[in-house]
């Protein structure tokens, strides 16, 4: 190990251990680095960033406090917790937790056992706030936990009881009413909305695709990435119900994301170009890693990217163009159809081919080796659960697509998550390879390098502080 006093520290490993830590200035001593054991392990603090060796013991020691306690809170082992506390008063701001905000943040999300808070994990809690605990420790992070699964509510009540603030902002930034939209649980949103929480407070810190994001709750709900037409119709209709407030207020998208298909044909036949027209306000529609967004959409777009197939399904009776293609952007990026949505859905698993399986003129039409290749583990990539099959896989001559498409039509490729193989005639005008092209078992994986490629994926989940959710 260097003993160069001008070089930068080094850090500490994520669980540092003393005995290997003395072992090293053992080490050192006995290769002539120091002239004794004590200056050996000077030379090993220093060389950690600690100014002294008694300095990097009590830090050591300290961590390997935090990692028992936090054996003892994931154990529901209560008397030991109360040991170790009382013993060291200041664990109760130990880095623990989501955002490492302490113990308590820790205990409130009962992720470790993973269950409902236990009349012992409540005891547990209660006995932390009145011996020391700050209820707010984080902004609030043990209320924002809980509040990801409705389950907690107990725990979220005793929370709240001790002063927790439903209208906190998490670090500053993030509402605690955003945790529930992001984990779509509309039982922790309704509780927190009936306890006083505003659906119109505003996270000024939240960025997407590295562009500020000031949106409300209902804002952020559809703007998440979690995906379940259920449980996100249901949290845009609670939202509502109280008042909130969106952005994403055109009537035939908020009808589609909320189910109501009634009133999204009736939308559609009383105003004449509305299955094709596109929506460049939809910023949204982004799912995990991969931040391809909706923008210039059309409202078949957002029923793929949101697994709503009985929307696609009327979209498609009512005529609208399945080759249809989102904007392209100063940068470039965009010009996706509504294929790379269903594609990257579910795992990459596309959507369900259970739900639906095409019209009768589709599956007749559909290549039998495409159809082949397109069936993995029960479900459809993208295009038999579109009912899009005649549309998108049809058989074209070279001259129909490298003449036309040239190298738009690889980038299109790379963005609809498709890896080309062994295919000079590139990609048909919709954005689907040709017949004789195979899908990449993961489909979104060549997505995501192409948005990172083009910085518009910098990291994968960066804007969803929550999550993991709970």
């Amino acid at each position: 190990m260097s003993t160069d006093p001008d070089r930068a520290p080094s850090s500490l490993p994520k669980r540092p251990n003393l005995r290997h830590l003395k072992n090293q200035a053992k080490d050192l001593l006995k290769a002539g680095g120091a002239a004794s054991l004590a200056r050996a392990q000077f030379q090993i603090a220093r060389r950690y960033g600690f100014a002294s060796w008694p300095r990097l013991k009590a830090h050591v020691e300290s961590l390997e406090e935090v990692v028992q306690l936090k054996q003892a809170i994931d154990t529901n082992e209560i008397a030991r917790v109360k040991t170790m506390m009382t013993r060291n008063p200041a664990l109760h701001s130990a880095p623990l937790g989501c955002g490492k905000d302490g113990p308590l943040t820790w205990v409130a999300e009962c992720r470790v056992p993973w269950e409902a808070p236990s009349p012992v994990r409540r005891a547990m809690a209660d006995w932390m706030i009145t011996h020391g605990s700050d209820v707010h420790q984080g902004g609030d992070g043990p209320l924002m936990r809980a509040a990801l699964n409705a389950s907690r509510i107990p725990m979220m009540e005793l929370l709240v009881s001790h002063g927790a603030d439903v209208n906190a902002l998490w670090h500053g930034h993030f509402p605690i009413i955003f945790a529930p939209c992001e984990s779509l649980d509309s039982v922790a949103l309704k509780w927190l909305l009936d306890h006083g929480a505003n659906p119109n407070c505003r996270d000024h810190g939240n960025e997407i695709s590295g562009h500020p994001y000031p949106g409300t709750a209902l804002d952020y709900l559809i703007a998440g990435y979690a995906r379940s037409l259920e449980r996100l119709s249901t949290c845009i209709d609670v939202l509502l119900g109280a008042g909130g407030e969106t952005k994403y207020d055109a009537p035939a998208v908020l009808a589609l994301l909320r189910g109501r298909l009634d009133e999204l044909a009736k939308l559609i036949d009383a105003e004449a170009g509305l299955v094709n027209k596109r929506f460049s306000e939809l910023d949204c529609g982004q799912t995990g890693g991969r931040l391809l967004l909706l923008r210039g959409g059309t409202l078949l777009h957002v029923a793929a990217e949101y697994g709503n197939i009985a929307a696609v399904a009327l979209l498609v009776e009512r005529r609208a163009d399945v080759n249809a293609r989102a904007t392209v952007d100063e940068a470039g990026i965009g010009g996706q159809t509504a294929i790379f949505h269903a594609v990257t859905q579910f795992d990459d698993e596309g959507l369900p081919a259970n739900a639906v399986t095409g019209c009768a003129r589709c599956r007749s039409q559909c290549p039998r080796e495409a159809s082949r290749e397109l069936r993995t583990a029960g479900r459809v990539r993208g295009v038999y659960a579109l009912g899009l099959c005649a549309a998108v896989w049809r058989r074209c001559s070279k001259e129909d697509s490298c003449a036309t498409q040239g190298a738009r039509g690889q980038r299109v490729a790379s963005i609809s998550g498709v890896r080309r193989r062994s295919c000079s005639a590139g990609v048909s005008t919709c954005g689907i390879p040709r017949s004789r092209t195979r899908l990449h078992a993961r489909v979104g994986t060549p997505a995501l390098q192409f948005a990172r490629q083009f910085n518009c994926a910098s990291t994968s989940m960066s804007h969803n502080p929550a999550f993991p959710t709970g």
